[in-house]
């Protein structure tokens, strides 16, 4: 039986080798804004790092689930930018009232208010 240490040093070495070549793209980034001129793009290797095999000692790891591209599946998370969006501008006594009127009747009477009060 392999021992814990090694499976964790395993996939902690996996998940740097991920994170590296997510990362290739900003290294000619910032070459170009270093230097002013680009730098020859690399092109991706087709068996990368992130295709290799885990060890057979490791868990599997639990599939993501596929979202749609620019979709917020949570409505608390459209709420909260039409919220933050509508209080921007707002002075702080002004801000303070909406605030009060989120707590007491909710998001859309506070995100009501604000727009009213820009």
């Amino acid at each position: 039986m392999p021992r814990p240490i090694f499976t964790l040093l395993a996939e902690l070495q996996s998940t740097l080798a991920e994170l590296s070549h997510a990362l290739s793209p900003l290294e000619a980034l910032t070459t170009y804004f270093k230097s002013g001129t680009p730098s020859p793009a690399k092109p991706a290797a087709k068996g990368s790092a992130r295709k290799k095999a885990a060890p057979a000692t490791a868990a599997p790891k639990p599939a993501r689930k596929a979202r749609a591209k620019g979709k917020n599946t949570n409505p608390n998370l459209a709420f909260q930018g039409v919220y933050m969006a509508a209080i921007r501008g707002l002075s702080e006594a002004d801000k303070a009232s909406v605030r009060k009127v989120r707590s007491e009747q909710g998001v859309e009477a506070a995100i009501k208010l604000a727009k009213s009060k820009a």
